[in-house]
């Protein structure tokens, strides 16, 4: 590949107490068909042997760049990777996954064909003891959205997932956001922002990412006081894009809104202890969401039936999402 036409890809790999997994992940990253990238490997203070394997990894390719930081998180480790990344686009791949020899060729080709600033591939869940031995076949279908339809979409939770890490971004789309330190659900933070500066978006069908089930992970874990964290996102989006388009979303973030304040409830009560400020707090944003939502302009009769039902028998409808 000329690497004078080729954009310079960089890939970001938060690590933390991934030993079991990181060479699977950095192997897949040296596989790469595409050859002017640089790998960051940011070592987010860890205690076992992930540094030692990180600088093992750094011998093997001039690119691979290991960087060692005191324990701050994902964001802060995300953070600092964007601050020491040269690439004109950007990858985040979590240290216990892998991936696609040709996901950066395809992604890249992808965007300058489609001339995309984020491009979304698929990906397939897999568990530490079932490594994907050979990838789903590829079709090559994509979609491309304008800038109002992806937003839409991303604020729905239809099309476009929320998490950081199955997508390609440019960079300069982070020049003035971060990930927010020391908080769950950062993809959720900032993804709508992000998806906000792009021009236009692209969601690829055919899966390019391993995303490993594991226990002890954050998206496996029990109930977390910290979930609270959510009103601040959806406060936040409410108030910024409520601003800046008129309301035209509003009743969308509600209606999330008022679901996800369902979930917190009814993960609050399966608590041994439930703090009665945390229930207070959930109680009081549910309603608040919900009586705004009925007041609410450009509501459908979907959204609205939805969100009574999920107001009458959250666990029904909990269940049934599962299923």
């Amino acid at each position: 590949m000329n690497n004078i036409t080729s954009p310079l890809v960089s890939l970001i790999v938060p690590v933390y107490n991934v030993a079991p997994y990181l060479r699977t992940c950095v192997v897949s990253l040296i596989h790469q068909t595409y050859d002017n990238l640089e790998i960051l490997l940011i070592d987010d203070g860890s205690t076992d042997n992930s540094p030692t394997i990180c600088e093992d990894m750094a011998k093997i390719k001039s690119y691979i760049h290991v960087f060692h930081k005191q324990n701050g998180g994902l964001s802060e480790a995300r953070n600092f990777g964007l601050k020491k990344a040269k690439g004109e686009f950007v990858f985040f791949v979590d240290s216990d996954d892998y991936v696609r020899d040709c996901l950066v060729q395809d992604m890249v080709t992808i965007a300058t064909k489609m001339k995309s600033d984020i491009v979304q591939f698929n990906y397939k869940k897999v568990s530490p003891n079932n490594f994907l031995k050979t990838w789903p076949k590829k079709n090559n279908e994509y979609i491309k959205l304008g800038h109002d339809k992806a937003l839409e979409s991303c604020l729905d939770y239809n099309e476009i997932n929320i998490m950081a890490w199955n997508k390609m971004y440019r960079r300069s789309l982070f020049n003035d956001i971060e990930f927010p330190p020391q908080k769950i659900h950062e993809d959720e933070a900032i993804m709508p922002f992000i998806i906000d500066k792009a021009k236009s978006y692209v969601i690829v069908k055919d899966v390019y990412y391993a995303y490993l089930q594991r226990n002890g992970s954050i998206m496996h874990s029990s109930f977390n006081k910290k979930e609270l964290y959510y009103y601040d996102i959806y406060d936040k989006r409410l108030s910024h894009f409520n601003k800046k388009y008129d309301y035209r979303y509003n009743s969308i973030i509600l209606y999330h809104a008022f679901v996800a304040s369902q979930r917190l409830y009814l993960n609050l009560k399966k608590e041994s202890v439930i703090s009665n400020d945390s229930l207070s707090t959930v109680n009081n944003k549910s309603k608040e969401y919900f009586i705004n939502f009925i007041k609410s302009r450009n509501k459908t009769l979907k959204m609205i039936i939805k969100i009574f039902l999920y107001k009458t028998i959250p666990r029904g409808m909990f269940k049934l999402k599962n299923e």
